[in-house]
């Protein structure tokens, strides 16, 4: 058992190891004891933060720059984040899977009757106009109660 100093983002700490051999005391000594991560280490898990920089929209998933076609009035919030919908009658959408502090938006077109789920409170006073192109931002507050709240944005 040995006492050493361990530095990790430039800030030393101090450091109590033990490694069950003889000799000096190594910075992968410590990282075993503490589970840090090699820096070496290309593998993006649980425990590493990405650097500045290495996440970028190309590596972005399909599901957070892809329409997904809706043909219900279902919204299921695990399947994407961009959801395109033409309405072909009056539709009430039901939401699954919410989470809470995850936003989607639904891009909606169709001249027909919109209604959110009674959870869903307005954020702004514009309403669904089906004469017009829709885009709504719905944030959940909360996945129990649950609780969401939209915004309505229109162009032409």
């Amino acid at each position: 058992m040995g006492n050493s100093a361990f530095t990790q983002n430039g800030v030393e700490s101090p450091l109590l190891v033990t490694h069950g051999g003889t000799g000096a005391i190594t910075t992968a000594d410590a990282r075993i004891a503490l589970s840090v991560p090699s820096t070496t280490d290309s593998r993006l898990s649980d425990v590493r933060i990405p650097t500045d920089n290495s996440v970028n929209y190309a590596k972005t998933g399909a599901e957070f720059k892809d329409d997904l076609t809706i043909t219900s009035n279902a919204i299921d919030w695990a399947t994407g984040f961009y959801k395109a919908i033409t309405l072909t009658a009056n539709t009430t959408f039901t939401f699954s899977n919410l989470e809470k502090g995850k936003t989607i938006c639904l891009k909606i077109t169709g001249s027909f009757t919109l209604a959110l789920p009674a959870t869903c409170k307005a954020q702004n006073t514009t309403t669904y106009d089906g004469t017009k192109n829709n885009v709504i931002w719905i944030t959940c507050v909360d996945s129990s109660t649950p609780l969401t709240f939209y915004s309505i944005t229109q162009y032409t």
